[in-house]
């Protein structure tokens, strides 16, 4: 065989080489999402679903978030601090929800996508720190409104109780229950302020592990102290029921006793 023959021959044996597995690499290329055309040009075919899902994500959240601000503002009973540090928390989440979907929608690249939708669970943490965050607040807002409720009832009760000490019964029992009452919605309110103060500082740990357990450990201690909170209202409750009961009979037997004294002398009369 001569040079030019041999030079040739070689040149259409690769030519039909490549015909040949050009098309099992365009298959494979298909599986893996890459485009492979005759001139070996790679295209990413980008998960159009996946960025389709993620943003349904990030609109829920936001959509939750601009909720919890109308809660937030009909707290009646935190302090403005503590109602503007959980709104910049929120407001804060927002924006951040706002850029990552921008940054999603903008991915060309499935790698880099598949790292930014993990964002929206791993790093901000919307359903596991800022909704608990505002709904702890919102219980301890509770909490105190209740015990504002209670100490008002407190005050009513003192007023019958001396009436019925001025009378000449003994209200030792009660005053003792009236005193118990009185600490438990203090303690009540300690605790739901101290649940505030807990978690009003809490920020996303943006994929910061050592903060992530910090805050989860937060919000439990939190949780804790807004169950005491309930609790010691639930013991105030039973105290006031107690107390309202037998105030109601020393009234009873006291006009009972007059009505009969009365009686006795228009007899004698």
């Amino acid at each position: 065989m001569n040079k030019k023959l041999f030079v040739t021959t070689a040149a259409t044996s690769a030519l039909l080489f490549a015909a040949s597995t050009l098309p099992a690499y365009a298959l494979l290329g298909s599986k893996l999402g890459v485009n492979v055309n005759a001139s070996t040009t790679v295209s990413v075919q980008i998960d159009t679903a996946a960025k389709t899902r993620a943003d349904a994500q990030i609109d829920a959240r936001v959509k939750t978030l601009t909720a919890l601000m109308t809660r937030v503002d009909g707290m009646a009973r935190v302090t403005v601090s503590q109602q503007t540090s959980l709104k910049a928390t929120i407001q804060s989440a927002i924006a951040d929800m706002t850029t990552l979907k921008a940054k999603i929608d903008a991915d060309t690249d499935n790698v880099a996508l598949k790292a930014d939708i993990q964002l929206i669970t791993k790093s901000y943490r919307i359903y596991m720190l800022v909704m608990p965050e505002a709904n702890i607040m919102a219980a301890a807002d509770r909490i105190i409104t209740t015990a504002d409720t209670l100490t008002e009832l407190s005050a009513k009760l003192k007023v019958r109780i001396d009436a019925a000490a001025a009378s000449g019964a003994n209200v030792t029992a009660l005053t003792a229950s009236l005193a118990d009452m009185n600490a438990k919605i203090a303690d009540a309110k300690v605790q739901a302020n101290a649940a505030i103060s807990e978690v009003t500082v809490l920020k996303p740990d943006n994929g910061d592990k050592t903060v992530f357990a910090s805050n989860l450990a937060a919000m439990k201690d939190a949780r804790s102290k807004i169950r005491a909170g309930i609790q010691d209202l639930s013991a105030a409750r039973r105290s006031a029921g107690g107390m309202v009961g037998k105030v109601t009979s020393m009234k009873a037997k006291a006009s009972a006793g007059i009505n009969a004294s009365s009686s006795a002398r228009s007899t004698k009369d």
